[in-house]
């Protein structure tokens, strides 16, 4: 392995200790994965099943960065994320992940960044750096 990848892929710690993240309608797998890679880096997360989980949580609790699958079951993804931001009122970063290859950036409009399965570190890495720097 190059000295360039090893530095790529350096940890992120300790940089979310005091962040916390809500993770909503993902799948086992990506769970997993995220779990993983969240815990590594020391973040608090809640993981959510739905849509209205991720509402009241938002309401309960203040957050930091939504990361959600763009394709829920129980509302549209899109407008979940609009109601997320209303609640906040605040510039809440949300993190899409999906398995479309989607050309088309109108598909995604509502979320600050992608992430196209399979979900690897380097690409949650990448959405941490770009949208919790802003929120410090």
């Amino acid at each position: 392995m190059s000295e360039t990848t090893i530095a790529r892929t350096a940890p992120l710690t300790p940089m979310l200790p005091a962040h916390r993240i809500i993770v909503v309608g993902v799948n086992e797998v990506d769970e997993m994965l995220l779990r993983y890679i969240l815990d590594e880096l020391g973040a608090h997360m809640d993981m959510v099943k739905s849509g209205r989980e991720a509402l009241d949580k938002v309401s309960d609790h203040e957050v930091d960065m939504v990361i959600m699958n763009t394709h829920l079951q129980d509302q549209n993804a899109l407008e979940l994320a609009k109601k997320l931001r209303q609640r906040e009122q605040k510039l809440l970063p949300i993190i899409g992940i999906t398995a479309l290859n989607a050309q088309s950036r109108s598909l995604f409009q509502g979320f600050n960044y992608i992430i196209h399965r399979p979900i690897e570190k380097q690409k949650v890495h990448r959405a941490l750096r770009e949208y919790l720097a802003t929120i410090d």
